[in-house]
C-alpha cells in the first residue's frame, strides 16, 4: 500500500502528458465533493508553492511529508503564488507565509479585501449576508437559507486571509521556479482567477479556471472591490465572465495545463469547445421551461432541474441557474419579473 505522501504525488490515471521539469504536483485532501486539490511545486529560483490546501493538520501534515520527500521543507518556500481566493487554495497560506517567511502573490484587489487593517469579521458577515440576500431574492426558502449557514461557516474556517505582498495585475510577468510566467486574468469560477502561462514550455496553471474531470463552477459573486456588498444586490454575471475567459485560453496556443482539481489536461481547445457546449445547452433546458405569462423563480426552476440536490447544495444550484439565466437575458430571451415582495423571477420574451 503507498503511503499518503506517495498517493499525494501519485501520476493521476487520466493525466495528459508529464509535467515539464521541476514542477511537482501534490494533491491535498479536502472535505468537499470536488475531492482532493492540486497544488504545485515549482523548483528552482525561487521556490514556489502554488496554492496551498484548506487550513487543517491533516493537509499541512500531509503537505510537510510530501515537501520532505522532495527534499524540503516549509520554511525552505520562497514565494506563495495564489490562483483565486476559494478557501481549498487558500486555506494554509498564512501559516505558510509565516513559517517560511516568504512574499505572497495573488491577485491585486484582494490585497485590499485581505488588508489586516480591515476588520475580517465584518468584511466576511457582509459577504455572507450578500449571499443569504440572492438566495431569498431568487425564492429559496428562509429555512433552507438558513440550514446553509452552518456550510458558510465550515468554508470560513477552512479559509484564510493572507496579506497580499505581491499585487498581481493582467499583463505582469512573475519570475517563479526558474519560469516566466504570464499573469492573465480570467475570472468566471471566482473573480480573482488567475491563470500562469510559460510560454517556452506551452504551459499553464490555472487554478480551477480549466478543469479535466469535471466544468468548473461560475460562483456568483459580489465584485471584489465593494468592501460590504450586503448593502447592495449588484452582483458579477459570472457564467458570462467564464465563457468570455475560457474563450481566450482556447486561443492561448497551449501544450499543458496544470488544473486544481483532477487530471492535467492536453491542448485545451477541444475540452472547452465541449465545455461552452454543455454550458449552450443547459441553457436551451433552463429557456424551456420558462413561459412568457408565469415568472418562475430560481429556487423552482432549480428545483424541477435537480429536485432533492438543492437542498444539499442551494448555493451551487443558485449559481448555476442564474448564470444560465444570464446568458439567456443578454441574448434577450428572458426577462427579469417581480413574482412577490423582494422577490424576482424570470419569464421568456
Amino acid at each position: 500500500m503507498p503511503d499518503h505522501s506517495e498517493r499525494a504525488l501519485a501520476t493521476h490515471a487520466s493525466d495528459a502528458g508529464a509535467l515539464p521539469e521541476g514542477i511537482h504536483r501534490i494533491a491535498l485532501p479536502t472535505p468537499f465533493p470536488i475531492g482532493r486539490v492540486n497544488i504545485y511545486l515549482l523548483e528552482g529560483d525561487p521556490l514556489t508553492l502554488v496554492d496551498t490546501g484548506v487550513n487543517t493538520g491533516t493537509s499541512l501534515d500531509l503537505l510537510e511529508q510530501v515537501l520532505a520527500d522532495l527534499g524540503h521543507a516549509i520554511e525552505d518556500i520562497e514565494l506563495l503564488l495564489l490562483t483565486h481566493e476559494h478557501v481549498d487554495h487558500v486555506g494554509l497560506s498564512t501559516v505558510i507565509a509565516a513559517r517560511a517567511d516568504c512574499p505572497v502573490a495573488a491577485y491585486a484587489p484582494l490585497q485590499a479585501l485581505w488588508d489586516p487593517e480591515q476588520d475580517p469579521a465584518q468584511i466576511i458577515g457582509s459577504r455572507m449576508a450578500w449571499g443569504v440576500a440572492q438566495l431569498e431574492r431568487h425564492g429559496y426558502p428562509r429555512e433552507l437559507v438558513m440550514g446553509a449557514q452552518p456550510a458558510f461557516h465550515l468554508m470560513l474556517a477552512l479559509g484564510s486571509r493572507p496579506v497580499v505582498d505581491v499585487a498581481l495585475r493582467p499583463g505582469d510577468v512573475i519570475r517563479a521556479g526558474s519560469r516566466n510566467w504570464e499573469v492573465h486574468h480570467r475570472p468566471g469560477h471566482s473573480p480573482s482567477d488567475l491563470v500562469f502561462i510559460d510560454r517556452g514550455s506551452r504551459t499553464a496553471i490555472s487554478g480551477d479556471h480549466v478543469l479535466g474531470g469535471t466544468s468548473s463552477n461560475p460562483i456568483l459573486s459580489p465584485p471584489l472591490e465593494i468592501p460590504a456588498p450586503d448593502v447592495t444586490t449588484e452582483r458579477l454575471r459570472s457564467l458570462q465572465l467564464f465563457v468570455e475567459s475560457m474563450k481566450r485560453t482556447a486561443e492561448d496556443d497551449l501544450m499543458l495545463v496544470l488544473p486544481g482539481h483532477g487530471p492535467l489536461v492536453g491542448p485545451p481547445a477541444e475540452l472547452i469547445g465541449e465545455r461552452l457546449a454543455f454550458h449552450e445547452k443547459r441553457a436551451d433546458k433552463f429557456l424551456e421551461m420558462l413561459d412568457a405569462s408565469e415568472p418562475q423563480t430560481v429556487y423552482e426552476l432549480a428545483t424541477r432541474m435537480w429536485k432533492g440536490v438543492v437542498m444539499v447544495q442551494p448555493s451551487l444550484t443558485h449559481s448555476e441557474v442564474v448564470g444560465h439565466l444570464d446568458l439567456l437575458e443578454e441574448r434577450g430571451l428572458v426577462a427579469e419579473a417581480v413574482v412577490s415582495d423582494g422577490v424576482v423571477g424570470f419569464i421568456r420574451t
